[in-house]
């Protein structure tokens, strides 16, 4: 696969340069695939796109009057497939920057340091809901 076929299928589907989506759904519904979007929008006619196509791996659904008469592409479900194998493998992050994006993500009201202390203190319920591995 070309790096920019799967730069394409990353963007469709909101995914990064390793092919993760933060915002993944649990569910493959509506034919997203368990992503929170599946769509390229751009004129007819862009030879990248028409190689997606013509593999398979996107599907053109023809001009949309909601996206002013241009072309609306979709990935298909061997299109994620392929990005996931042509992806690279995101980097390893130390246990201590593993913490602090579990702080960023949490997003609550708290210090780093009163969040780690309220995370050790509930380290045991945490890992009951799923959250420790």
């Amino acid at each position: 696969m070309k790096p920019r076929h799967l730069e394409i299928l990353q963007h469709s589907l909101g995914c990064d340069e390793f092919g993760l989506s933060k915002t993944r759904m649990r569910d493959e519904c509506d034919g997203h695939f368990g992503y929170y979007r599946n769509r390229y929008v751009c004129d007819a006619g862009n030879a990248e796109i028409d190689e997606l196509v013509a593999l398979g791996l996107m599907q053109d659904r023809g001009p949309q009057n909601l996206a002013g008469g241009m072309h609306y592409y979709s990935v298909t479900k061997k299109g994620v497939s392929e990005m996931r194998k042509a992806s690279p493998a995101p980097p390893k992050i130390s246990r201590g920057r593993a913490r602090y994006l579990e702080f960023l993500h949490a997003d609550c009201s708290m210090t780093f340091g009163d969040f780690l202390k309220w995370r050790t203190a509930n380290k045991d319920r945490l890992a009951e809901l799923g959250y420790e591995k």
